[in-house]
């Protein structure tokens, strides 16, 4: 096949972010090209006013700069697109002559600011009721009040998910909040891969965890939907914790862990030293929203670190499908967190087996891309 891969750029994950769309890109990439097929990448990039500005733009009109401007892309049998919303828009969808697969990795048609999250919970007003509701609520600043006009005004006909020939979710529970809407028949929920390559070799894997693991680990945005804040004020002060990643309340970060010794502020560390998961006993991953499909969480499981999750999220999904890690509610309670330690710590050898063994299987890129594969080859005999 020769593939369009359109997606925009968000930030690079070099930068330190840890998780993030354009890496599965480059993963898509080198897979599909491995596995023979042809792919020509759409990404255009831009910085400083230009890119507010063309954001703002198809933020608020959903008009872009149209990837089918390129003259290689209408050479192509079938267009897969990630995220859309910094400079192609999604104007263009019908007007492509060829299959449009489109995969979503987060709650932008449903809401202006794309986490469907407020105040702590969740939330699906824009989707049930009005896209003003965004607004209304003072969510997401000029964004919020830009997306509420597109959704609510410009593009009611909802280009993005009513246009593509085929849909991919990244969770079960995405495809249950999009198709509470709007009943989509043409679908398939794909988890994201890890990016390890773990090989049939667990030996020499299990040389990681000789030492014994000490301590736990949070590692991601530091945004309130990821429930950092309330984290930290629950964390049993007995039990050591280090916090990697950066964001809006890194400030605010910082200074809690300043005032509590058994926590650690960490910072950023490099996406590609996955080795950083294994100094840990498990991953903590409070988020407070649906998410997508977290790297953070599948990345950790991959290599045998078990991870505490809340039952909101759709970290809950891999976390029963590897039996690699335990739930808690999402009030993540002192008591609750301390009982989940405890469950690791008495099943360790026993999850971090499942944990090996599901990134060898499930979450390995190679299964992952042969199942895009498939769906891509669905979508063309049925065009």
């Amino acid at each position: 096949m020769r593939i369009g891969l359109v997606h925009d750029p968000y930030s690079p994950i070099s930068m330190g972010n840890v998780g993030g769309e354009d890496n599965l890109v480059e993963l898509e990439t080198s897979l599909l090209e491995a596995r023979g097929h042809e792919v020509v990448n759409i990404k255009r990039i831009f910085d400083g006013r230009k890119r507010k500005f063309v954001h703002a733009v198809v933020s608020a009109t959903g008009r872009g700069l149209s990837p089918l401007r390129e003259n290689l892309i209408e050479t192509v049998d079938l267009i897969h697109t990630n995220n859309l919303s910094l400079v192609s828009g999604y104007a263009w969808i019908d007007k492509a002559r060829m299959p449009i697969v489109s995969s979503f990795h987060n709650y932008r048609p449903l809401c202006p600011i794309a986490i469907s999250w407020r105040d702590g919970k969740l939330c699906f007003e824009c989707r049930d009721l009005s896209p003003f509701k965004a607004a209304q609520h003072h969510c997401g600043g000029t964004l919020g009040i830009l997306g509420s006009i597109r959704q609510g005004i410009v593009q009611r006909n909802e280009p993005e998910t009513f246009t593509p020939s085929h849909l991919i979710f990244t969770s079960r529970k995405m495809a249950d909040a999009y198709q509470a809407s709007s009943r989509f028949l043409n679908f398939d929920v794909l988890h994201n891969p890890s990016r390890l390559k773990i090989g049939n070799d667990t030996n020499l894997l299990n040389q990681k965890f000789r030492l014994p693991a000490k301590g736990f680990l949070f590692a991601g945005r530091l945004t309130p939907e990821k429930g950092i804040i309330q984290l930290l004020e629950e964390w049993p002060n007995e039990e050591m914790l280090t916090i990697a990643g950066t964001g809006t309340l890194e400030k605010q970060v910082r200074h809690l862990c300043e005032t509590r010794p058994n926590i650690k502020f960490h910072g950023t560390f490099s996406p590609d030293n996955h080795d950083f998961y294994s100094n840990f006993e498990a991953l903590v991953f409070p988020s407070s929203w649906l998410e997508g499909s977290p790297l953070v969480v599948i990345e950790a499981i991959s290599i045998g670190v078990p991870v505490i999750a809340t039952d909101t999220s759709s970290a809950t999904e891999i976390i029963h499908q590897s039996k690699c890690g335990i739930t808690i509610p999402q009030s993540f309670k002192t008591e609750h967190i301390r009982s989940a330690i405890a469950e690791i710590r008495n099943n360790a050898i026993a999850l971090r087996t499942y944990g090996l063994e599901a990134g060898k299987n499930m979450l390995s890129p190679e299964i992952w891309a042969q199942n895009l594969e498939l769906i891509f080859e669905k979508v063309l005999r049925n065009k």
